[in-house]
């Protein structure tokens, strides 16, 4: 079997599968979420960790206020770990907080943002959530995409995608300028990722069983629309909340897990699923923070999508360990914060 390395300051860690399952982790979160852990229970080793946003200066920050930059920085030991066991993270910018971008005035000055964040990592893959009022901040967008486009020539292993809403149909006509946006800028994405939750009862009728075949049929929808505009061929991922969503009554369960499953297996398309998120991936009875409130195993969301990316690793259901091994996840938190960001 052949297997292929990149070298990076500090070690050897595998390049990125063509079949990407990295569930989205809150690590702001305390106690902190440990995604070594999980990689030992799951056997799955990669995740996207965020969410790192602008502080209130402008600046990289780890939920707005540990600063993502520097010789030490927040998580990197628990990366390092996690990469000399062949893993590797996704950093994950934006979400439910304010953009890097749009606390910024000039490319030059958001490129040396982005690219602190990258070094102090020896960061290869970021990933940018854009949703709420930030999908229609077109200056601010245009700016990203320019910054980005940039990143990936000094970077050239750097892979970059993008997180957009959706509806059951596809990417509404905000999410696809953005898109033409970076194609203007000669921004390459890995993936275009569809937030597949949170529709709304009229785009969405049947939130309680047919989440999963409302993920199947944004990919369906979002294919031609993409092709449409020359972004022929791009790799598509999913993003649903797991379990119930923030719209009430909307419910994606293991079934509908399993139902995208089956469907991705057959798709050249789909190449990225990041479930939001690995915190609420539990067996515990708590919080919408702690829980995907519904009855499931821990990690039970992992396990019927792990096949997909082709994990054979059994999962260890042992209980977590309480005080913090995983964070949220032993917790009855009750703050809601940028972990639901998709």
């Amino acid at each position: 079997m052949k297997i292929n390395f990149l070298l990076l300051i500090g070690g050897l860690y595998a390049q990125w599968p063509s079949k990407l399952l990295a569930p989205y982790t809150d690590v702001t979160l305390f106690p902190t979420f440990d995604v070594n852990i999980a990689q030992k229970q799951t056997g799955i080793k990669y995740y996207t960790i965020g969410p790192i946003i602008s502080d209130a200066s402008g600046n990289p920050a780890w939920g707005g206020t540990t600063p993502a930059t520097g010789s030490a920085p927040f998580y990197l030991d628990q990366i390092t770990t996690l990469r000399n066991n062949g893993g590797d993270v996704i950093l994950y910018f934006g979400g439910a907080g304010i953009e890097i971008a749009r606390n910024t005035s000039t490319v030059n000055d958001l490129v040396q943002k982005y690219q602190a964040v990258i070094t102090a990592y020896s960061a290869t893959y970021i990933t940018f959530d854009i949703q709420g009022s930030a999908i229609i901040a077109s200056d601010a967008n245009e700016l990203r995409n320019q910054a980005l486009a940039i990143l990936q020539k000094n970077n050239p292993k750097l892979k970059v995608s993008l997180t957009l809403p959706t509806f059951v149909s596809g990417i509404d006509s905000s999410g696809l300028a953005i898109l033409k946006s970076a194609m203007k800028n000669n921004l390459v994405l890995s993936s275009v990722n569809l937030i597949t939750a949170d529709y709304g009862s009229t785009g969405a009728p049947n939130g309680a069983t047919g989440m999963g075949g409302y993920a199947v049929s944004a990919v369906e929808g979002t294919v031609p629309q993409l092709e449409k505009i020359g972004l022929k061929n791009q790799t598509l991922g999913i993003a649903p909340i797991i379990g119930a969503n923030n719209v009430q009554g909307e419910i994606f369960r293991l079934e509908d897990a399993q139902q995208f499953v089956d469907y991705a297996s057959n798709s050249s398309v789909v190449g990225v699923i990041a479930y939001n998120n690995l915190n609420r991936d539990t067996n515990v009875n708590g919080t919408f923070v702690q829980s995907s409130q519904i009855t499931q195993p821990l990690f039970g969301f992992a396990t019927t999508f792990k096949p997909w990316a082709g994990i054979t690793t059994p999962t260890d259901t042992t209980p977590l360990p309480t005080g913090g091994a995983l964070g949220a996840l032993s917790l009855g938190l009750t703050v809601l914060c940028v972990a639901f960001a998709f």
